[in-house]
């Protein structure tokens, strides 16, 4: 029998917590606007409304959605003449908007449109339900595979739009987000620009622009950076301290390094060695 293995892009980055759910019919022109601490989606099941957030408005119909981040301005008014009826969906974690960010949604794009699948609505209806009832057992388990759910059929929802997914400065963050995940594999540019989705030549220009080093450059020093905390601080032999930063071949990490610091990686254990 053939034997294949696939392996995963990355772990599951997501910790969280659901704070609440609810629905609610709105009355006509029922209105919102502040500031919450965590993230809020909902779900538009009947009429219509108006979103503002990050200085854009939009207006949503039954179907679509809207996601506001922790700590984002936002404001939202039902249609005086068909208001809405949603549903939502509270949550919050560690880490959780980088991660978000990670996988195409922003704070600058809060619209999702067109919705209308089976799956998110369940979830949503599932969410509302369990909200009633006592979070001992499994439930509380249950709850967040409906969650991630939810954010699997957003995420999927953003990759199928022709418009961009994420503003320059996204780009650079997650550039640095992926590369702390994955600098130890021997990726360059072009892998870098594949995952994110955009070409290569192109991110370099928005890398460069907005952070003032080469993309290529950036990289070369972020693993010498985590080469020499492992040479400071692990008893390894180098050559795996190299593996261990994305590189293959020895010396093409010993020729990277001795530019980047003006000495070998040897002579630098020597000197910054810590004691063990």
């Amino acid at each position: 029998m053939e034997y294949n293995t696939h392996f995963f892009k990355s772990s599951n980055p997501f910790s969280y917590n659901i704070l609440y759910s609810g629905r609610q019919a709105c009355p006509p022109g029922h209105r919102f606007g502040g500031i919450r601490s965590h993230f809020l989606f909902h779900l538009i099941h009947k009429g219509c409304g108006s979103v503002r957030a990050m200085n854009r408005k939009v207006n949503l119909n039954s179907g679509d959605g809207f996601l506001f981040f922790p700590h984002q301005m936002h404001y939202y008014r039902a249609s005086d003449d068909d208001p809405w009826d949603y549903s939502w969906v509270s949550f919050e974690g560690p880490g959780l908007v980088q991660n978000l960010k990670s996988f195409g949604f922003s704070p600058s794009e809060v619209e999702y449109r067109s919705l209308n699948n089976t799956t998110i609505t369940g979830c949503m209806n599932k969410l509302r339900i369990m909200g009633s009832e006592k979070t001992e057992g499994i439930i509380p388990l249950r709850a967040g595979s409906y969650l991630l759910e939810i954010l699997a059929e957003l995420a999927d929802s953003r990759r199928q739009k022709p418009a961009r997914l994420l503003r320059k400065i996204d780009y650079i963050d997650e550039v640095k987000l992926f590369l702390d995940k994955n600098y130890t594999s021997p990726l360059g540019v072009y892998e870098i620009a594949d995952h994110i989705g955009v070409n290569a030549s192109y991110l370099s220009t928005v890398f460069k622009k907005g952070t003032g080093h080469s993309l290529q450059k950036f990289l070369i020093d972020f693993r010498m950076k985590k080469a020499c905390e492992l040479l400071e601080q692990t008893e390894y032999k180098v050559a795996d301290i190299a593996s261990s930063v994305g590189y293959k071949d020895y010396y093409t990490f010993a020729k990277c390094f001795k530019r980047t610091y003006h000495t070998s990686p040897s002579e630098f254990r020597k000197l910054n060695r810590r004691i063990l």
